[in-house]
């Protein structure tokens, strides 16, 4: 990553700063105030199913049943249902805290 050939600091420190996609930075949380608290994250966007949702001949959920968008990596099971179906489709949980077992959903069966 660095340029060995280079003879000042700056430049080293500039070919170092164009290299990096500063990810070591992000994982490094903030540090708060002495007595500060974090506030909680927010939670999950919160919808209601407008149809029945049945997978494989199983009835997942119910119309009028609460769902939540899962803030977690669906292994791409939304973009492939989107792609099979032409229609998109996101994955949602009936967790309210966003854990759980995730199925996917049309928007358009979202209200």
């Amino acid at each position: 990553m660095y340029n060995l050939k280079s003879t000042s600091s700056y430049e080293m420190t500039l070919k170092k700063e164009q290299d990096s996609d500063l990810t070591e930075f992000a994982q490094v949380p903030f540090p708060l105030p002495e007595g500060w608290e974090a506030p909680p994250p927010p939670p999950p966007p919160k919808y209601f199913l407008l149809n029945n949702r049945i997978i494989n001949g199983e009835k997942i959920a119910s119309a009028g049943e609460k769902v939540f968008i899962s803030p977690h990596y669906d292994y791409g099971l939304a973009r492939e249902d989107t792609q099979a179906t032409g229609v998109e489709h996101v994955s949602v949980t009936q967790s309210s805290d966003g854990s759980g077992p995730t199925f996917t959903v049309p928007w358009d069966d979202l209200g």
